[in-house]
């Protein structure tokens, strides 16, 4: 019962408090055997495996039962070491791939703070974008160029000289863009967008951010739209930042599916404090839950590849100017059984705990008249 409760608790919590909660399950993104049940139960379900196993070794401690708890003891040490995958889905020989290059610029929160009302700063930014991914292009001929969240200025794609110098460049480079950037639209609302810039240097999609952060990004509308768009013949999905905290959001887009997320943050705000190691390990499982490849683009780190697996492919570190680029294997990977069925599962679980509850509290009332 405490087990199903602390699952409840931490499932509504996220909804309530906008993710931010208690996920005990994520301390287990390293280890290879509880990943793989997260393709099962997801990150929320091996915080209720931590939960239930604590509380077994408590109840066995209580009654003295030291014999079992050792055995179990050691059961749990040995746990780590057992590696659980058998897909033959990450790298195989003569398998068609796409070659991606990150930019991570990074700007400083300052930088960027100047920048709204300093035009000169501004494209100085937008400039060094442009410089790495030109560098990118002579050294590694990249298939998709990635900017971070919120790389250039406010409403770059509705200013004319942005605007076009941008899309010139992809069409002269024969590159597809990702691009962060807020957008404003005709009817004066703000978004937090990436855009996507096909190499015929015309704009072929864009997302706008569903999930934001509370008060921090008041200035901000919600999207309401998560899509797949095809890139490069792949079905791409996109998130911004924050929803990453957010499996539903990854679930929505590999039933869409999607092949490949990208997921475009800005992380700089935060220092060197936890919040970018958890916005990692909240990508690792996001990926295995899915069975997808998942890009985490940032402005200051941490910027990664993930396999299906949970594997980090290649990453940068906090706070240094980086191209990271990859070649990612074109290949249709299946839903896994949490991808299909999702949260649903906790659903049954609760309304299990609910019917044994009242079972349990109509059994002692019939006891107590008797």
């Amino acid at each position: 019962m405490i087990t199903s409760f602390w699952l409840f608790e931490e499932y509504f919590a996220s909804k309530i408090f906008y993710g931010l909660t208690l996920h005990p399950g994520i301390a287990l993104y390293n280890i290879g055997i509880f990943l793989f049940f997260s393709k099962y139960i997801g990150m929320i379900g091996l915080s209720f495996i931590i939960i239930a196993i604590n509380y077994w070794l408590y109840y066995l401690l209580k009654n003295k039962k030291y014999k079992t708890f050792l055995i179990i003891s050691l059961l749990i040490f040995l746990l780590p070491n057992i590696s659980f995958f058998s897909q033959k889905d990450v790298e195989e020989i003569n398998q068609n791939k796409i070659k991606i290059s990150i930019i991570q610029g990074n700007i400083s929160t300052n930088e960027y703070k100047f920048a709204q009302s300093n035009n000169e700063l501004s494209y100085e930014i937008f400039k060094k974008y442009i410089n790495l991914s030109l560098k990118s292009i002579k050294e590694y001929s990249p298939h998709i160029i990635i900017w971070p969240e919120t790389s250039v200025h406010r409403w770059m794609m509705r200013l004319p000289d942005y605007r076009n110098e941008i899309l010139d460049f992809a069409r002269n480079n024969n590159i597809n863009l990702i691009i962060g950037t807020p957008d404003l639209t005709p009817e004066n609302k703000e978004y937090n967008s990436i855009f996507i810039i096909s190499k015929n240097g015309k704009i072929i999609g864009k997302y706008y951010k569903n999930k934001l952060v509370p008060y921090y990004e008041k200035v901000f509308e919600n999207g309401k739209k998560i899509k797949v768009i095809n890139l490069e013949g792949i079905k791409t999905g996109f998130e911004i930042c924050f929803e990453a905290m957010f499996p539903q959001v990854t679930t929505k887009l590999k039933r869409q599916n999607a092949e490949l997320i990208i997921i475009a943050s800005n992380n700089g705000m935060f220092g060197y404090s936890i919040v970018p190691y958890l916005m990692s390990e909240h990508g690792i499982f996001r990926a295995v839950e899915n069975n997808i490849y998942i890009i985490q683009a940032t402005n200051s780190g941490i910027s990664q590849i993930i396999s299906p697996d949970g594997k980090i492919l290649k990453s940068s570190k906090l706070y240094e100017r980086k191209i990271i680029n990859y070649e990612i294997p074109i290949k249709k990977l299946n839903k896994t059984f949490y991808s299909v069925y999702g949260e649903n599962m906790y659903y049954i679980i609760f309304i299990i705990t609910i019917i044994i509850l009242i079972k349990n509290s109509a059994l002692f009332v019939v006891k107590n008249k008797k």
